[in-house]
């Protein structure tokens, strides 16, 4: 029991607590422990005073100290272990959390808590077990039910990470992260359109969100009915939101002989479309005589990780990391340019940069539009994906175009040979696309449509994650029937088991579709590598011209359209030149061989240039 004294204190600090006055609560709480030392209650709610104050080191010390005067306290374990997770302490944290569930394995807090660690830190599986548990112990715990949904998201089972939100919502229907999560599963099962919508109002309603921003910005580039004007104004509404700089890095004068410390940030770098055209630009940073920090902000870590490990200086793990943390790191090591990968995609960290993290800060390669951050200085693209002037006027960067075409290809190792037997000619031709089908707009399924009214002995093959589960499907099937789609001469086909699998599916091909306004990337260099032209419907803005750069880079801008109409003919006639024979396709591999995309080297080259270039204007 505490003495009258102390107990006095603790109901004290509990009031100021309550009343927002967080600092008057430490002061209670520490009253409270120097009257009674060996108080429970004084060293709990003192740590939960110091978190309020940002003190999360005294934070810690006083969770440890709470855990070692009561150790059955499952509350005291999870909230030691949450801290040490704010703190970085990451294998500490996942301790005290797996002893917290242990204590009390009746506890929804606990699991939930648990699980969220385990899949910051890449074990997914034991994650969602530990959700599961969360939800079971704890029924109506909403945030258990938005977090088993978070680690769904994880996986392909998009359609179960909706129930968990819906769950969540009927306990809550005003729970953003609940609101959120279910507007991501819209778009993760290619209701685009719907996804955006949610996306936007929830946003607009609290920009604070910056995830739920930066996943409306990404669905509004899959959408034909916006204006690049319009994007543009959704970008810098973002910037806005993420607030101004926190500090001015000025541009560190070399030494000579001092090398140049150049940082990536992304949650992509293990097998992942972003490491395969990053890693022939690493390749060359020993020539480039560069310091390289990779900063991995991922749990899975695989054999593109290590391959990327060896050409780095240092490497990072920042998963589950809050951003106090890392920003902190990244500063610490002292970087003359930082590179982000990510943009609007994925787990980015886009509002911690915003903060500048280094003198120079560039975007390059996840996302194709302006990241709308001021803090970013440069956006490297080319001259056909962001021609001037008119691209200059829709970006909050400054944009470097250093090369011909801004991306480099490297081949997978398991890629098979182009197709060698020509096919059948009583059958008839076979269009396909393996973009996203979140890409895929109802304009586009109406111009597919039409393609194959006047193709009549036609097909179409279409893969995408998603397409193979039943509720999407159906869904995905009923808005090709209604854009005029022949449903009896189309095919959907969900992912494969590696990429070997996925790009002997090509063979499959006459000719590959691209999407609009949102062309394909690693799509479209897979199949010119695959031997498969692939027909691009021409835009107005980077995500509407990737395509067309890569087609100029190997030298077919006959596969260019620029109207609906053009497309479809130019698809016909590509078919044509499929199906008299294999050698349309043998030259699309050697075309793409000869090109700008396999030429590492010279790309590394002009890529490093062009950061050196960066780094040496320093900012305006």
């Amino acid at each position: 029991m505490a003495t009258p004294q102390a107990q006095r204190c603790i109901q004290e600090g509990m009031t100021h607590h309550q009343a927002g006055r967080s600092l008057a609560a430490f002061q209670a709480y520490a009253k409270a422990r120097l009257m009674d030392p060996l108080n429970w209650e004084a060293h709990q709610y003192g740590g939960m005073a110091s978190l309020q104050l940002g003190r999360n080191l005294e934070a810690v010390q006083l969770f440890a100290r709470a855990l070692e005067l009561n150790p059955k306290s499952s509350v005291s374990a999870v909230a030691l272990g949450l801290t040490q997770l704010a703190i970085g302490e990451a294998d500490a944290a996942e301790k005290h959390l797996r002893l917290a569930v242990k204590l009390d394995p009746r506890s929804s807090t606990a699991w939930d808590n648990l699980g969220l660690i385990l899949k910051s830190r890449g074990s997914l599986d034991e994650a969602l077990v530990c959700a599961a548990e969360a939800v079971k112990t704890g029924p109506k715990n909403v945030m258990a039910w938005v977090n088993q949904g978070v680690a769904l998201l994880s996986t392909p089972r998009v359609w179960d990470a909706l129930v968990s939100f819906e769950r969540a919502l009927r306990l809550d229907k005003t729970q953003e992260a609940a609101l959120g999560g279910r507007a991501i599963c819209l778009y993760r099962s290619h209701r685009t359109g719907e996804a955006s919508v949610e996306l936007g109002a929830l946003f607009k309603r609290n920009p604070q969100l910056h995830s739920i921003g930066s996943h409306w910005l990404m669905s509004l580039n899959n959408l034909d009915s916006i204006s690049k004007e319009q994007l543009w104004s959704a970008h810098q509404a973002f910037g806005k939101a993420v607030g101004p700089e926190r500090r001015r890095l000025p541009r560190r004068g070399l030494a000579p002989g001092e090398r140049l410390r150049v940082g990536f940030l992304s949650c992509d770098l293990k097998a992942h479309s972003v490491s395969y055209f990053l890693k022939p630009l690493l390749e060359g940073a020993a020539e480039a005589e560069v310091d390289v920090f990779l900063y991995h902000d991922n749990g899975v870590e695989d054999s593109m990780s290590a391959t990327l490990k060896g050409f780095a200086k240092v490497w990072r793990n920042m998963s589950g990391q809050l951003d106090d943390v890392v920003e902190k790191r990244i500063l610490e090591d002292g970087l003359d340019v930082l590179v982000d990968l990510a943009g609007h995609t994925g787990a980015n960290r886009l509002a911690m940069l915003a903060h500048r993290l280094a003198p120079i800060q560039i975007s390059y390669l996840g996302y194709p539009n302006t990241s709308g951050v001021p803090a970013i200085d440069f956006r490297f693209v080319d001259s056909v994906t962001d021609p001037e002037p008119e691209a200059d006027a829709v970006h909050s960067e400054k944009l470097v175009r250093f090369s011909t075409c801004a991306w480099t290809y490297d081949v997978p190792l398991d890629a098979p040979a182009c197709r060698t037997v020509a096919p059948s000619l009583s059958e008839g031709p076979v269009f396909g696309s393996f973009n996203h089908a979140t890409k895929i707009t109802d304009t586009m399924m109406r111009i597919w449509g039409t393609l194959l009214k006047e193709e009549i002995t036609g097909r179409l093959l279409l893969k995408s994650p998603g397409l193979d589960h039943p509720s999407v499907r159906d869904h995905f099937l009923a808005r090709l029937k209604a854009a005029g789609v022949d449903l009896r001469r189309t095919e959907l086909l969900g992912t494969t088991s590696t990429v070997g699998q996925h790009l002997e599916l090509y063979h499959r091909l006459d000719v590959a579709l691209d999407t609009f306004p949102y062309t394909g990337t690693t799509t479209s260099c897979e199949a010119l590598w695959m031997g498969v032209p692939v027909v691009t419907l021409a835009g107005d803005r980077h995500a509407a011209r990737v395509s067309t750069s890569l087609l100029h880079a190997v030298g077919r801008t006959e596969l260019i359209a620029y109207s609906s109409d053009e497309y479809v003919a130019k698809a016909r006639t590509a078919a044509q030149l499929m199906r008299e024979g294999n050698s349309y396709g043998e030259h699309l591999r050697e075309a793409v061989r000869r090109s700008v995309l396999l030429d590492h080297v010279g790309q590394a080259r002009r890529f490093w240039a062009a950061i050196k270039a960066c780094a040496q204007a320093g900012q305006d």
